[in-house]
């Protein structure tokens, strides 16, 4: 999986998740704690931490989407690039 981020700002980012093919949930982990992630396209399923958060993808997500999952991160005082985000297969 692969996350992109398509906007910042001081605080925070609007995020594109490619999710890996066959697979209809992931653990995101981010560098730094954030404080909250909403998903469109796609929804939270669990908060695992305040760095790890499982997003996952039904059918009807992932026809209107193709594939694609989008989300936006509140961070907290510390920004990081979407290069240093992890996307791991999750089993539900």
């Amino acid at each position: 999986g692969l996350v992109i981020f398509d906007r910042t700002w001081p605080n925070g980012a609007q995020a594109k998740l490619y999710f890996p093919t066959d697979v209809n949930a992931v653990k995101i982990t981010f560098p730094q704690p954030v404080i909250r992630v909403n998903a469109w396209f796609s929804q939270v399923a669990q908060q695992l931490s305040s760095t790890e958060f499982v997003i996952s993808q039904n059918d009807i997500h992932r026809q209107s989407s193709h594939g694609e999952g989008q989300f936006t991160v509140d961070m907290n005082e510390v920004r990081f690039p979407d290069y240093d985000i992890t996307v791991t297969p999750y089993e539900l």
